[in-house]
């Protein structure tokens, strides 16, 4: 019987050898066979899945908020006035609203208002970018007559509707020619405009939303990063298309060529892939294309025509060649390891077996990485017996002494979050509880047979919009309070953006004969103009709420050396001395609704871009708030 190795050295590369090497090469066979196989593609599908679902979300959210606007347009006083009265300052007036509302919300190419007769009384002058609708446009929309297209007959009959995409006559002079411009197709969405007081239909507010704001926003920045790879490793085939919901029409591409063309037909050629999608529009299919090219892709269907939408069908590609390539390469980078792996353990182990104290010196330097904050450190046990255990011991005191910090660190974002959620938990229970009475209510009338159950119908609808608003404005505030990570950093015309806050507010303040103006020098300042605008709407939101009907809400700015400085002031009641230092903390509020999250929205907003908000305390009768922001600074000659 051969004798085994004596030395230290020679006893550990055989160790070495016989207890990692073939195990480990075993590993790499089963590892990479397992990766290609089973877990490759159900992750693909898997992140197909949730990249089409997170699509499908998108274009519903979209049209919600687009349908969402036409209702709060449509109750628009210039609108209701123009329609009545159609007289020369009714109409201007009408087109200078629509004007400021496209250029609020850049989806939209045009925003028309139509008579009960199906003509149109206004419409915009100018696009989101202030250019100039082109006539040609301007007298297809005076020459329309939309009084038998079926959405104009919904609005005659109270109801939202909408035109599906289409290559829209009031943009497009040629309709019988396909495009392949994005910019040349439209979607149309409509809402009834009814006078408040009587309840009549009065006319028809209509949208042409921009395609091109669809597939340049939503379909055209899909990422397709594998899940579970580093985020350079990406799959350059993958993309996202729509589809109509025949599942057959092309109408969203990353290949513009292919808008309006047939999937069952040349040049897709795919009729058996849009029957499998007719069959089931939420699920995963294998197919080929081009021919020899082997792909799978993930399908959803959006909200469908009788929920609201449009019932587009939308989906994410890639192909199989890329999706197992990530496999392939885990494959080489195993051996790749394996062989590498078992000559460092090799060399390390001979250089271990000659340099005893080189566990000490480790632990030395460890120790000295602790000492410095650096909780991480640990050693690798190694060497004779004492310096092993000398090594657990340490690893353990470290780890102790991680595990101590990491708790600490929980028990304070535990206690934050509960703050948060006990906050959250008390705003949303209010709407809640109506919502839950008016249902309860609704159950008993139809249960009943009551003859009252229309009219307890449309109240319950109503009392639940309301309750839903008021969720949406809750979720809007903490949101908002988190703060944006996408910030621009742009010139802003403090000017323009105090117009603007105080046109939003000008039909409210005539209903209460409140004088709302806006004073003060021009500037300019450095920062985002969203968000600047939403804390100028919230301080005069609250002017607003505090002042008395016949009385002045005024928006001023002043110029000093380096600031611009924003006075919000009111005629109100003022603020009781007891509630000022808590004015800008979080959840404080001295209305009976709302989140109270305002002012402290503001005070972040105006710290985030170097300024500062607080009250004045020497601006006396009613409140003044001042909104500071720095000026933006012309750059240095010749620099």
């Amino acid at each position: 019987m051969a004798a085994l190795p004596r030395t230290l050295s020679s006893r550990l590369l055989l160790a070495v050898f016989l207890a990692a090497g073939l195990p480990f090469a075993a590993f790499v066979y089963f590892v990479a066979d397992f990766v290609e196989r089973r877990i490759t593609t159900e992750n693909v599908e898997f992140y197909l899945q949730s990249k089409v679902g997170d699509v499908a979300d998108k274009l519903n959210v979209m049209l919600q908020e687009r349908q969402r606007d036409l209702v709060i347009w449509s109750t628009e006083r210039t609108a209701t006035a123009a329609l009545r009265e159609p007289d020369g300052e009714n109409i201007n007036e009408l087109r200078r609203t629509l004007d400021l509302f496209c250029k609020l919300k850049t989806v939209y190419k045009l925003l028309i208002v139509f008579d009960r007769g199906g003509r149109a009384v206004a419409w915009n002058g100018v696009d989101a970018r202030e250019k100039p609708i082109r006539k040609f446009s301007q007298l297809r929309i005076k020459g329309a007559d939309v009084f038998n297209k079926d959405w104009f007959q919904r609005a005659l009959e109270g109801k939202r509707g909408g035109e599906d995409w289409h290559l829209d006559p009031l943009e497009v002079e040629d309709v019988a020619t396909p495009s392949s411009r994005p910019e040349d197709y439209s979607v149309g969405l409509s809402a009834p405009i009814e006078d408040r007081e009587t309840g009549e239909v009065l006319g028809a507010f209509y949208s042409l939303v921009s395609w091109q704001s669809i597939q340049c926003q939503i379909l055209d920045p899909v990422s397709t990063a594998a899940a579970g790879l580093p985020v350079s490793e990406r799959f350059q085939t993958g993309y996202a298309f729509l589809w109509l919901s025949d599942a057959n029409h092309i109408i969203g591409h990353v290949n513009r060529n292919l808008y309006g063309k047939l999937v069952s037909e040349a040049p897709v050629n795919l009729p058996e892939l849009s029957n499998a999608v007719r069959a089931n529009p939420n699920g995963i299919v294998r197919y080929d294309y081009p021919a020899g090219t082997e792909k799978r892709a993930a399908f959803q269907q959006t909200t469908k025509n009788d929920d609201g939408g449009f019932g587009w069908i939308a989906g994410v590609t890639l192909e199989d060649e890329q999706i197992f390539a990530p496999a392939h390469f885990v494959r080489i980078v195993l051996v790749s390891g394996l062989v590498i792996g078992i000559l460092g353990l090799l060399l390390w182990i001979l250089v271990l077996s000659r340099a005893i104290t080189k566990p000490l010196t480790a632990l030395a330097g460890e120790a000295e990485r602790i000492a410095e904050g650096d909780f991480s450190a640990r050693v690798e046990p190694s060497g004779p017996a004492e310096t092993v255990a000398l090594g657990r011991a340490f690893n353990h005191m470290a780890e102790e002494i991680a595990r101590n910090r990491e708790q600490l660190v929980r028990a304070e974002k535990e206690l934050a979050w509960r703050e948060m959620a006990r906050q959250v938990s008390h705003e949303i229970k209010n709407p809640l509880t109506p919502m839950k009475l008016s249902i309860s209510l609704l159950e008993k009338a139809w249960r009943d047979k009551s003859p009252e159950f229309e009219n307890i119908l449309q109240r319950s609808i109503a009392a639940m919009d309301k309750q839903i608003e008021s969720l949406r404005r809750i979720a809007t505030d903490f949101r908002t309070f988190a703060g944006s990570p996408n910030r621009r950093r742009e010139p802003v015309s403090i000017g323009r953006l105090l117009d603007e806050v105080v046109e939003l507010y000008m039909a409210q303040a005539a209903a209460r004969n409140i004088q709302i103006v806006r004073t003060g020098a021009e500037a300019n300042a450095p920062g985002d103009a969203e968000e600047l605008r939403r804390a100028l709407v919230n301080l005069t939101d609250n002017a607003m709420q505090a002042a008395p009907d016949g009385s002045r809400v005024e928006l001023a700015a002043a110029v000093d050396a380096a600031f611009v400085k924003i006075r919000v002031s009111d005629q109100g009641a003022g603020i009781p001395a007891e509630q000022r230092e808590k004015l800008f903390t979080p959840y404080f509020s001295t209305k009976t609704h709302g989140t109270g999250l305002g002012l402290a929205i503001v005070r972040r907003i105006a710290e985030d871009h170097g300024g500062r908000a607080w009250w004045d305390a020497s601006a006396t009768p009613g409140t003044t708030m001042v909104f500071e922001l720095p000026l933006l600074r012309a750059p240095a000659a010749g620099s």
